[in-house]
């Protein structure tokens, strides 16, 4: 009753390490260590690289290191699906044991065990080793086919990501293209003193669209930068008012048809961020609004400190933002149905990743009174002590 109760329990235990597995490498330690323990063995667990492969590769992190010679035994159990070497009728001269992992859908590999003690083992022991097998098989079986899963996922979403960015990419690449192009063919047929007006307005169609191929470029920098984890903000000590007249200045010729109103609480102490980053996440924000209100539209920019953090809002008197978008304004390469014509569905992304990135959070909201809302938080600490200044 005894052994029957500890055959029980090391099963019990074995399934428990199994299941508290986070990952593949994880749960390969687990079962090695497990199985050490029980058996009192050195044990190895070889598995095939591919489900297609043939060639078995042992986990590096084993307690027994399976010899040259012995390599071939262990191929014959994974082949043939049936247990050789040590104490067996098959190669009976090998120094392990080897067992095949097998499920229904083949066999992903073998357990190798060498007994500490040159011992037979028990019929007991024989049956608890084979339960032993059959529940790592399938536990490994079934954490492969998670992982192919999740991989198949992967590729569906970077597919779908890649397909967004060419059809977004290709679009905004060839509309100023195709602008510069006729601009610049309009001004090349052009005499020297013929309409000075037609010359100014080609002159700027040009620039406008090289203005948009230039953000556009930038973005895709930006968003590259962010995927790869480059992203590295440098903080110092900023002046919030200036960050914001400086985007301001910025868009001075896009804010044209709206009203700007700042709307900076005086005396503001420095805040920690990086001015670069931060002026261009408030660039992205101010130009969204213009983008998506009608002109003559209130484009409201604030700033303020309260409870050691910095809110910057950037604000508008438009339609304001349907509620089912509102969870995927931040999404890569998303654009809201009914989206003016033009742009990526990168800016909104690359602000969040920005703020995120600086320590700050960022979200969107539709104003009581009408309009959306973006609100970026940034922690707002203690400001250094500045020398007196002097004539």
């Amino acid at each position: 009753e005894r052994e029957r109760e500890e055959r029980a329990t090391a099963l019990y235990l074995l399934t428990r390490q199994l299941v508290e597995g986070q990952d593949f490498a994880e749960l390969l330690g687990r079962v090695i260590a497990h199985f050490g323990a029980v058996f009192d063995a050195e044990v190895a667990i070889l598995l095939a690289d591919t489900p297609t492969s043939s060639e078995l590769v042992p986990y590096p992190f084993g307690s027994l290191v399976v010899p040259e010679k012995e390599l071939g035994v262990a191929d014959w159990a994974y082949r043939n699906s049936k247990p050789a070497g040590y104490r067996t009728d098959t190669l009976p001269s090998a120094t392990a044991l080897y067992m095949p992992l097998v499920t229904p859908g083949g066999c992903l590999g073998v357990v190798g065990l060498r007994p500490r003690q040159d011992r037979d083992l028990t019929l007991q022991q024989q049956n608890l080793l084979e339960n032993f097998v059959q529940q790592t098989a399938l536990v490994i079986d079934r954490q492969r086919l998670r992982d192919a899963d999740q991989m198949a996922r992967l590729l569906t979403e970077s597919e779908r990501l890649s397909k967004s960015l060419l059809d977004s990419v290709s679009h905004e690449l060839r509309t100023p293209l195709a602008a510069i192009t006729s601009a610049a063919g309009g001004l090349a047929d052009m005499e020297e003193k013929d309409n000075p007006q037609l010359r100014k307005a080609l002159t700027g169609e040009i620039r406008e669209a090289s203005e948009r191929l230039n953000r556009l470029v930038g973005n895709l920098l930006d968003m590259t930068r962010l995927e790869s984890g480059r992203m590295q903000a440098r903080m110092e000590w900023c002046d919030v008012a200036d960050l914001v007249g400086v985007a301001a200045r910025h868009l001075t010729r896009q804010m044209k048809g709206h009203h700007l109103v700042l709307a900076i609480t005086p005396q503001l102490p420095l805040v920690r961020m990086d001015f670069v980053l931060m002026e261009e996440a408030l660039v992205n924000l101010m130009l969204n609004a213009t983008l998506h209100t009608p002109p003559g539209s209130e484009i409201r920019v604030a700033a303020s400190i309260a409870n050691q953090e910095l809110s910057i809002t950037v604000s508008d008197n438009g339609p304001g933002i349907p509620s089912e978008v509102l969870p995927k304004l931040f999404s890569k390469f998303y654009r809201a149905p009914g989206a003016p014509a033009g742009g990526s569905g990168l800016g909104l992304s690359i602000v969040k990743g920005f703020v995120e990135a600086q320590g700050g959070t960022v979200k969107a909201s539709n104003r009581p009174s009408g309009g959306a809302m973006f609100e970026i938080r940034l922690p707002a600490t203690e400001p250094p002590m500045l020398p007196p200044e002097t004539a």
